[in-house]
């Protein structure tokens, strides 16, 4: 996103020199390098790592959701072609939900007899 605001000057469209977007990539360059909560330990006698706490929690939430809000107005306001992505953010309401339904619990069926009999997973997307 950085890189993508550091070069708007470069593009002569007049849309890359709207106030409205010179306002938003002012902010993509003022953002700090978020505080991200480091995931829990795989295992609890992995070391002495400790899992995060609901503040540090809370904190990243909070500094993913100015971020993808920041993403948005760039999208709102930027051509196609240097527009940002962006994955929304799920409520623990709808994480429950997702986990209750029939077909993940296949799934994670599927990925403990993978586990079982030490099979690797290759994310491919």
């Amino acid at each position: 996103m950085r890189l993508r605001a550091e070069r708007l000057p470069e593009l002569r469209a007049a849309w890359a020199k709207k106030p409205e977007l010179l306002a938003v990539r002012d902010e993509v360059l003022a953002l700090s390098v978020p505080s991200l909560a480091r995931p829990s330990p795989w295992e609890p006698s992995g070391g002495n790592e400790q899992a995060p706490t609901e503040a540090e929690i809370a904190e990243s939430n909070e500094d993913l959701r100015n971020i993808t809000d920041l993403v948005r107005r760039w999208n709102s306001r930027a051509k196609h072609r240097i527009s940002l992505r962006h994955a929304g953010f799920m409520s623990f309401d709808a994480l429950v939900f997702q986990a209750s339904e029939p077909h993940y619990d296949a799934f994670l069926g599927w990925l403990d007899r993978c586990c079982a009999e030490r099979f690797g997973l290759y994310l491919d997307y």
